[in-house]
């Protein structure tokens, strides 16, 4: 199998396909030398954790986004242990570790299964250069390769290439990738892009990653209506029966739909349809995960926040993908929508807003409701604020949740998961400048509820009793988010 090349392939219509992306690139990591450009050792020193967090199961990631306090870091935070509880003996004065990369650091793309990633760092005043990042599975970060500027025409190998420009990114504000290994396909996005398109690279097995296409918003069935863009979004879910992706693309005027299905070594994108409704609004421009989440048990369904009006407190959900965009039902909630997650049983969904967690039941379902809230917040009856001891070693109550996600569950069958959440308690003044904090708890999917901490016997001979696992794991003194953007991973 060919290596795939740094050619500019044509466009192969079919119906109203837009583009057939050759993503054949052979070679695994073990195959090559990576360049590392940086160390993986940690950017700061972190406070005392237990021993059985020294290698985890459950880990999150976030990238400091260009935040002059954590310049180049990707924070690393370990919150489940190898026994499946969670983490504890961290300070409340300690600094999450994090790899440090050589410029500032936005969005990160990570395939489904982790195994693949892509970092984007700044380069002038915008994050244009695309880099590879192994060892995100074991929560190992190594940056390797040379990064792709993304705001370059990329350089040709063959004398008889056609030269076709590829469009250019200033500000690469939205990433995904769809597939994994050596068929896995990057798709970035930012409102100034031009010509207005989705730019695709490969070749994520074998560093560096290189130009594959781009996918236009338009096709020979189907053109986007004229509100359409400047999209700073594009996530890709989960394939359907059939094999297909939906990938949706949103900006602050309309949301839109490709279809993606597997084409020989390729993939080929049909552009079905766009919804001028859930558009993210004329205010803050998202990046990121873009108040978009999709069903990990449904790939026809996905949630969304926030509309084209600006109203950044409704939830919609949506069916009917990747064949076309259906509001099926609607729900407006105590605050600003800032994240959202579904757990993976697909019935229930957590959304972080700036007046805290809501809970959300009725996913797999035809309409939406608020349920009671697992930790109320002054009596209230929708929202949840998770208590945790903050980094002036004093009790705080998390209101403005500006990252959700839960973990996946490393016990088969089970319904207990890890609800993890990133933000801030309001007048919170920590040493370090960085005021956010990362909290996690165990988590009832089937009720929505907090589940008992209780520990699970070690699964090797101890000389020791394991320590009681806390009821809540904090990791203070994390670099916030940028406005608008929803970076962080939960693995």
């Amino acid at each position: 199998m060919a290596r795939q090349n740094k050619q500019r392939p044509g466009f192969l219509g079919i119906g109203i396909a837009v583009a057939l992306l050759a993503v054949a690139a052979c070679g695994k990591h073990s195959n090559t030398t990576p360049v590392v450009i940086s160390s993986a050792a940690p950017a700061v020193s972190a406070g005392p954790s237990s021993p059985p967090c020294t290698l985890t199961l459950g880990f999150a990631y976030e990238p400091a986004g260009g935040n002059p306090a954590g310049q180049g870091v990707i924070q690393v935070v370990h919150f489940e242990d190898n026994n499946q509880n969670l983490c504890g003996g961290v300070s409340p004065t300690a600094i999450p570790t994090g790899v440090t990369l050589p410029a500032p650091v936005g969005a990160v793309a990570f395939s489904t299964d982790v195994s693949d990633a892509v970092a984007l760092m700044q380069s002038g005043s915008g994050f244009t250069l695309a880099q590879d990042v192994f060892g995100s599975i074991v929560a190992n970060l190594v940056p390797s390769g040379l990064p792709y500027n993304l705001d370059a025409q990329p350089p040709l190998t063959s004398a008889t290439a056609t030269p076709v420009p590829a469009p250019l990114i200033p500000n690469v504000t939205g990433a995904t990738i769809i597939g994994t290994g050596n068929t896995a396909l990057g798709l970035f996005v930012g409102p100034g892009v031009t010509p207005g398109a989705l730019v695709a690279l490969n070749n994520f097995t074998n560093a560096p990653p290189q130009y594959a296409s781009n996918i236009p918003y338009s096709a020979t069935g189907y053109t986007l209506k004229s509100v359409a863009g400047p999209y700073s979004i594009v996530r890709a879910g989960i394939a359907d029966s059939s094999g297909a992706t939906p990938v949706l693309v949103r900006g602050p005027s309309d949301m839109a739909l490709f279809k993606v299905v597997a084409v020989g070594a390729g993939f080929q994108f049909n552009l079905i349809a766009d919804n001028t409704s859930l558009g993210y609004g004329p205010s803050t421009v998202l990046q990121g995960n873009g108040n978009i989440a999709f069903d990990p048990a449904d790939a026809t369904r996905a949630l969304v926040g926030g509309n084209s009006t600006g109203t950044g407190s409704v939830l919609t959900l949506v069916s009917a993908l990747p064949g076309q965009i259906t509001s099926l039902a609607s729900i407006t909630l105590p605050g600003n929508i800032n994240s959202i997650v579904i757990a993976t049983n697909g019935v229930i969904a957590v959304v972080g807003t700036d007046a805290g967690i809501v809970t959300i039941n009725g996913v797999n379902g035809s309409s939406l409701t608020i349920q009671k809230p697992f930790e109320p917040f002054q009596g209230s009856t929708q929202v949840s604020a998770i208590p945790y001891t903050n980094c002036n070693n004093t009790s705080s109550f998390m209101t403005d949740v500006q990252s959700i996600g839960v973990s996946a569950g490393s016990i088969p069958n089970t319904t207990n998961n890890y609800l993890v959440a990133l933000g801030t308690a309001p007048g919170l003044s920590c040493a370090s400048g960085n005021n956010s904090a990362l909290v996690a708890v165990p988590f009832d999917t089937v009720n929505g509820t907090i589940a008992a901490p209780g520990a699970t016997p070690s699964p090797v001979a101890s000389a020791s009793p394991l320590p009681t696992p806390p009821a809540v794991y904090t990791q203070n003194n994390v670099v916030p988010p940028p406005a608008g953007a929803d970076y962080l991973l939960v693995h």
